[in-house]
C-alpha cells in the first residue's frame, strides 16, 4: 500500500513539474551542442544592439557634364564639396547625408545616355570625394543628354524611402537640356516629382554669365524649366571664374589637427586599412587645391555627419555596430582582449577624437570671423551672389531653402531647424 502511495505521489509530482516547466517555457530540450558561435566584439564588450534614434536623411545626387568644356566645373565642385557637407552639418537635429555621384556628356553608349554612375548613395564622403578627382573633362562625345542623366538617377540610385529625408538631385553643364529624343524635360520633371525629388540645375554659362542670368534662350530656358518643374532652384554660374578662396592665419593649425583626427581612427574589417589610408589621401587631394580647402575639409571631419561606422570601430560602436563585429574583424593590438579592455580603449580613444575636434571647431570660430573681416574689407558680402560665387553657393543656397521646405512641418520625426544662411 505504502509502495502504491508513494509512486502516486511520485507521478503527481513529475507531471507537476512538466506542467510547470511548460508554462515557462523552458522545459527540458534537447542537449545542446558543446561548441557554441564565437561571440562578436560587441557581445565581448558587453554592448547589447543598441538602437540609434532616428535622424533625419538627406539624399544628394550630383550629375556633372564631363565633357571638354566643363575642367572648370568639376574643379569648382572638387574645392567645394567640404563646404556643401559643412552645411548639411548646420541641421538639427543633426542628419544622416549620403551622397552619389553621376557623369555624363564623356563615355558610355547612345543606349545608356553616355551616362556613367559613378557611386549609389554612400555615407563615406571620403569614397566621393576620390571619384570626384579621377574624372576629368579631357575630350567628350558632343551629347550631353541631361534628363537622360535625371531619369537613371531617379530610377537606379537608391534613395531612402523613409518620409524624414530630403531627396535632392544638381545637375550641372552648358548644353541644351533638350537634346534626349528618349527622355523629355516633362517626363524627367514627372519622375521627380513622383519620387518627391528636388532637381535643382546649374547652368555652366561661363564668362558670359551676365547675358545668361536673365536670358530667355531656348538652351537656358530649358534649364529653367527643369528646375521650376522639379521645384529645385536654377543657377546661371562661371565655371571658369576661380572660386574666391581666404587664407587664413587658422588654416595651417586646423590642417594639422585634421591629421591629428586620423589617429583617433581605428580601422577593422578587410577594407579598413585600405579605408584609412583613403581617408589621408583625401587630406593630401584637398591640400593640393588649397590650404584653406584643406582646412574646409577637416571641420568637415570635425562634425557629426562626418562618419565612418563602415570601417572605424568608434563610430561602428557610436552607430550601435560593434554587436554584429566578429573578433577576427578587429586590428591586430584588439584580439584577444577582454570585453572590458576593448570598451575601455575605445573610450580613451574617443575622448582623444572629442577633444581634437573641440579644438578644430573653436579654431574655425575664429578663421569665419577673419574672412568675414576679409570679405568686407574687399565690399563682398559672406553669402553673395550665386552667379557671381559659382557652384558653391548655389548647391548651398537651394540646401538651405529644400531643407525649410522639406522639414519645417516637423512631419514624420518632428520638427528640424535648417541650416542659417552665412
Amino acid at each position: 500500500m505504502r509502495s502504491k502511495l508513494s509512486m502516486l505521489l511520485f507521478c503527481g509530482l513529475a507531471l507537476a513539474a512538466v506542467i510547470y516547466f511548460t508554462r515557462r517555457g523552458d522545459a527540458p530540450t534537447e542537449a545542446e551542442p558543446v561548441a557554441k558561435p564565437e561571440a562578436s566584439a560587441g557581445a565581448r564588450a558587453g554592448q547589447a544592439p543598441a538602437r540609434p534614434a532616428k535622424r533625419p536623411k538627406i539624399d544628394i545626387a550630383l550629375a556633372l557634364d564631363t565633357s571638354s568644356s566643363m575642367t572648370g566645373l568639376l574643379q569648382a565642385a572638387r574645392q567645394r564639396m567640404w563646404e556643401i557637407v559643412n552645411e548639411v552639418a548646420k541641421i538639427e537635429p543633426i542628419p544622416d547625408l549620403r551622397v552619389a555621384l553621376i557623369s555624363y556628356g564623356k563615355r558610355g553608349t547612345e543606349q545608356d545616355g553616355y551616362i556613367e554612375i559613378q557611386s549609389d548613395f554612400t555615407t563615406d564622403l571620403d569614397a566621393i570625394y576620390a571619384k570626384l578627382h579621377e574624372l576629368d573633362a579631357f575630350g567628350g562625345c558632343g551629347a550631353e543628354r541631361v534628363t537622360r542623366a535625371i531619369a537613371r538617377s531617379v530610377k537606379e540610385l537608391s534613395w531612402s524611402t523613409e518620409a524624414q529625408t530630403l531627396r535632392q538631385i544638381y545637375v550641372a553643364g552648358n548644353e541644351s537640356a533638350e537634346q534626349d529624343n528618349q527622355v523629355s524635360l516633362a517626363a524627367a520633371v514627372k519622375l521627380a516629382q513622383d519620387s518627391d525629388i528636388f532637381v535643382n540645375t546649374i547652368f555652366c554659362a561661363g564668362a558670359t554669365i551676365r547675358d545668361h542670368s536673365q536670358d530667355d534662350s531656348k538652351d537656358v530656358m530649358g534649364w529653367r524649366k527643369l528646375a521650376e518643374g522639379g521645384r529645385g532652384l536654377f543657377a546661371a554660374i562661371n565655371h571658369d571664374k576661380a572660386p574666391v578662396a581666404i587664407k587664413t592665419p587658422y588654416d595651417d593649425t586646423i590642417n594639422a589637427l585634421g591629421a591629428q583626427l586620423n589617429q583617433t581612427y581605428v580601422a577593422y574589417g578587410a577594407q579598413g586599412q585600405a579605408k584609412a589610408a583613403n581617408q589621408r589621401a583625401q587630406d593630401d587631394n584637398a591640400l593640393r587645391l588649397s590650404a584653406t580647402v584643406a582646412a574646409s575639409r577637416t571641420l568637415a571631419k570635425a562634425s557629426r555627419v562626418y562618419r565612418n561606422d563602415s570601417w572605424d570601430l568608434v563610430d561602428a560602436r557610436k552607430a550601435g555596430k560593434l554587436a554584429k563585429i566578429q573578433p577576427a574583424a578587429l586590428p591586430a593590438p584588439l584580439k584577444g582582449k577582454s570585453g572590458r579592455e576593448l570598451n575601455a580603449y575605445l573610450d580613451g580613444v574617443e575622448r582623444q577624437r572629442k577633444t581634437i575636434q573641440t579644438k578644430i571647431k573653436a579654431l574655425d570660430r575664429q578663421r569665419a570671423a577673419y574672412v568675414d573681416a576679409e570679405q568686407k574689407k574687399r565690399g563682398a558680402a559672406a553669402d553673395a551672389d550665386a552667379e557671381e560665387l559659382g557652384f558653391g553657393v548655389a548647391v548651398k543656397r537651394a540646401l538651405r531653402s529644400q531643407a525649410a521646405k522639406k522639414f519645417r512641418s516637423g512631419k514624420a520625426g518632428g520638427k528640424l531647424r535648417p541650416p542659417k544662411s552665412s
